[in-house]
């Protein structure tokens, strides 16, 4: 072994003798692969969503996943850009990473509600324990998605919450 290069090892098994041994015909994992879901292209049509993620790629993901559906999508990467979008721009909903250097999500979400922000705003994160769902709704999130998400699952739960949002406010 040596440190930043790696181990090389060398296994032995006595298997006996190889003629002898009854071969399996063929290898099966039992998991059934899901076949991808066709995406409602007309589901968020018109929607204005605002994603905010420190990692591009992420936000990038998301954007590409709901534009699919039909929705119109901006992309702020840290929480100064976000605040700044969210009370200059309308948007039917905001997607909203937690963790990000700066301003994370939860001082994100406190100074827009304090400035009455009353859209849907979600939580993303890798984290999908019980006691960090509990945390971000009492920091006034909508909804708490957990990352990676499945495209139709994003688009099921961001189309619901605007459609409750405009059944309640009409």
């Amino acid at each position: 072994s040596k440190v930043g290069v790696g181990t090389t090892m060398e296994i032995s098994l006595d298997i006996g003798d190889p003629k002898k041994l009854e071969l399996v015909p063929s290898f099966s994992t039992n998991i059934v692969e899901d076949k991808p879901d066709e995406i409602d292209q007309a589901a968020l049509q018109d929607k204005k969503i605002l994603v905010v993620d420190d990692a591009k790629e992420n936000a990038r993901l998301f954007k590409l996943y709901l534009c699919e559906a039909g929705a119109n999508v901006e992309i702020a990467n840290n929480g100064e850009d976000a605040i700044s979008m969210a009370t200059s721009k309308y948007y039917d909903l905001i997607l909203l990473d937690l963790q990000m250097p700066g301003k994370d999500g939860f001082q994100v979400i406190k100074e827009l509600r304090d400035d009455d922000f009353c859209k849907p705003i979600v939580a993303l994160t890798a984290h999908a324990m019980k006691e960090e769902k509990l945390k971000t709704k009492k920091a006034g999130f909508d909804d708490h998605i957990t990352k990676p998400v499945k495209p139709n699952e994003l688009i099921s739960s961001v189309s619901s919450l605007i459609r409750d949002y405009v059944i309640r406010t009409s």
